[in-house]
Parts: structure tokens; C-alpha cells; sequence
């Protein structure tokens, strides 16, 4: 091993090793424990993880920390990207298979082979790759609605009303209050009435790394082609680009495309429109928001935290049975944030993992 290469070793060492610092030992444990460093300059950084899941749950989730902590500990860089250790073995298979057969081709089927290779390693994050899972479980019937949330949830179901206009739908208010769940369960509802693959759920992560490789193969044509293909297209996390200016202008273009050819398109963030402006977000992307079908969820109230709560047991059928007043105790304890409300609920779970009698208000 070279002595940049031993650089880059300790490099990661020093970063990992400060992830529990930043993050805690039980987040590192559920979320960083394969991570590996894939690749490494002085301003960007290739971090891997094992399934395509967790790439798009720790993009989502704690991608922007990451690379603050990165900054921190190592050096400020320019970009931090999280990448599927499946997808890239799988990608390099069928592009080492195509390489395979080039030497041994004629002329005329080297030169159409060399094309395939192309287009394969092209689409080494190609559009399917960029769609990610929805949970399953979060549905409409398991929405805990309210007066904070009603007009988001009602604007979700008018997607599948007969004759409804076309239009882009923004769903904008804080982290936790649901427009994730609303998201999948547009995706869930799509897919139950109409089968698969006609509905796709992109983070803004996904978003931002395919237009990056679209500009670099001279391909956002195609790109932006693909994603129209679907009828309902669901993106999640927009206040996230607020330093990819590139790719705020594709989305522009695919708002515009979307509602010129009759597509559904559902993007959810944490800015109103107004709030984005001030970001320094692209003021054409942000008018548009706001002049379509734009709606805001507020954080509820300790019963209304409650009802999520009951609602997100309800979800895991197979979870161990908690009393009303140990949810209603961690709805009165955790007000500041839902997300840690419901994390609070699963560590709950967690220490009492295997236990058959309820648990009440004093466990909790």
C-alpha cells in the first residue's frame, strides 16, 4: 500500500472513529457500521454502503452531516456522496462481461458491442437506479390526520380523482411532520390500483447525482425522458439542493414538461416557496411551486403526536403491545420533533424486545 493510499486509510479511520461523537452509538451501530470509503480527493469523497436501501436511507437521512463532519475532521470538500456496494459490483460485472466479448468480436459487432459498453457504463447510475423503495406500510389508512395536516392529505388523494387536473403538487413544512409518508402513500395507492411501475419515488440525492452523470454523458435529454415516462413521479427533499443549481434548473424543466404533457408530479421540501427564494433557490422553480397546488403541514400538538404514534404501531402488526399511556407519555416528553417522538417509540420497542406482557406508562 502506497503512502497515499495508507493517507487515505487514516483519513477514514479518523472520520469514523468520530461518527459516535456526532451521531451516537446506537445510529452508528443501525446505520454506519459497513460503511467503507470508496474513493477519495481534495475535494470530494466516495463513501459505500451494503444495499441500495441503505445508500438512499443515509443519503436522506444524514448525508449533509456526514459531509459537515468530513469538513470538521478531515477538510472541507466539495461533495460527499453515498454509493451501493451491490449496484457498483453488479455494474462492473455486466461491464466486464461486455469487455469480454470485444477482442474475440468482428469488426462490425466489435463496434456495436463498444457502443453497448458504452451505454452500460453510462448507466452505471442509470434511472432505475435512481428510483428508491417505499415503505410499504405507510399508507392513507394509516395517516393520523388533523387540522395540521388535513389540506396535505387531501391534496395527496386528489391526485386519484377522476378528472383532476394536472399540475404539480408541493408539499412544504418541517422535518416529521409526514410528507414523506404522504409520498409513499401516493406510491402505495398507485401502485395497488394500477400495478407497478407506472409511479416512481426519487430522493433528492438520486436526483442530484443523475443529473450530474447526465451532464457528463450528454444526456439530459434522455434523463429527463425517462423520468416523464412514469405518470406519477413523487420527489422528496428539494430544500436539500439549495447548493445544486444545476440540477434546480432540470427540475425547472421537468416541472414544466411534466405539466405540458400531463404528468402528476409530487415534490415535497422543507421551504414554503417564499422561504426557498430566500435560500437562494431558483426563482422561476420556486414560482412555479407556489402556482401550483402548494401545501404546508405544521407540527401537531401532544395529541396529535399520540395519534401518529398509535397509527406507526398500528404499521408494525408484530411489535410488542404498548398501553395508550406510555404513548401518550412519550407524546408529552418529546414536543420539539415527531422524528424524535417515533424514535423514542423504537427504542421503547428495542429494550423491551421479546416481552409478551404490555408495556405501561412507567417502562416507558
Amino acid at each position: 500500500m502506497n503512502n497515499a493510499a495508507l493517507s487515505g486509510k487514516g483519513e477514514f479511520e479518523r472520520f469514523r472513529a468520530a461518527l459516535p461523537r456526532r451521531f451516537g452509538d446506537k445510529v452508528v451501530a443501525s446505520w454506519f457500521s459497513d460503511l467503507e470509503c470508496e474513493d477519495m480527493s481534495d475535494d470530494c469523497v466516495v463513501l459505500s454502503t451494503g444495499s441500495q436501501f441503505s445508500c438512499d436511507a443515509i443519503s436522506q437521512r444524514f448525508g449533509p452531516q456526514l459531509k459537515e463532519t468530513w469538513g470538521l475532521v478531515i477538510r472541507p470538500v466539495r461533495k460527499l456522496s453515498i454509493v451501493a456496494r451491490q449496484q457498483m459490483r453488479e455494474d462492473a460485472r455486466r461491464v466486464e462481461a461486455l469487455k469480454g466479448t470485444l477482442a474475440a468480436a468482428s469488426p462490425l459487432r466489435a463496434k456495436a458491442e463498444a457502443s453497448a459498453l458504452k451505454g452500460a457504463e453510462r448507466r452505471s447510475s442509470g434511472i432505475d437506479d435512481l428510483y428508491s423503495p417505499v415503505d410499504e406500510r405507510a399508507t392513507f389508512e394509516t395517516f393520523a390526520v388533523d387540522e395540521t395536516n388535513e389540506m396535505a392529505f387531501a391534496a395527496a388523494r386528489q391526485i386519484f380523482a377522476p378528472g383532476a387536473n394536472a399540475d404539480v403538487t408541493y408539499l412544504n413544512g418541517p422535518s416529521g411532520v409526514g410528507k414523506s409518508h404522504l409520498l409513499f402513500a401516493i406510491a402505495n395507492e398507485h401502485r395497488r390500483r394500477f400495478g407497478d411501475g407506472a409511479c416512481a419515488y426519487i430522493t433528492y440525492h438520486a436526483l442530484q447525482n443523475g443529473t450530474v452523470n447526465a451532464v457528463f454523458t450528454n444526456n439530459i435529454i434522455a434523463l429527463q425522458k425517462d423520468l416523464l415516462s412514469k405518470e406519477v413521479l413523487l420527489i422528496d427533499d428539494i430544500h436539500l439542493l439549495s447548493t445544486s443549481p444545476r440540477t434546480q434548473a432540470e427540475l425547472l424543466n421537468l416541472v414544466n414538461a411534466a405539466m405540458a404533457s400531463g404528468r402528476r408530479l409530487v415534490i415535497a421540501g422543507e421551504l414554503t416557496p417564499q422561504k426557498l427564494i430566500a435560500a437562494n433557490f431558483n426563482e422561476r422553480l420556486a414560482d412555479r411551486l407556489s402556482g401550483g397546488l402548494s401545501v404546508s403541514l405544521l407540527p401537531g400538538d401532544v395529541a396529535h403526536r399520540a395519534r401518529v404514534l398509535k397509527k406507526r404501531l398500528e404499521m408494525n402488526e408484530n411489535s410488542q403491545r404498548i398501553e395508550d399511556s406510555a404513548v401518550d407519555y412519550i407524546a408529552e416528553n418529546f414536543p420539539q420533533s415527531l422524528r424524535e417522538a417515533i424514535g423514542a417509540l423504537k427504542q421503547l420497542q428495542l429494550a423491551h424486545i421479546g416481552r409478551d406482557d404490555p408495556i405501561g406508562r412507567l417502562e416507558a
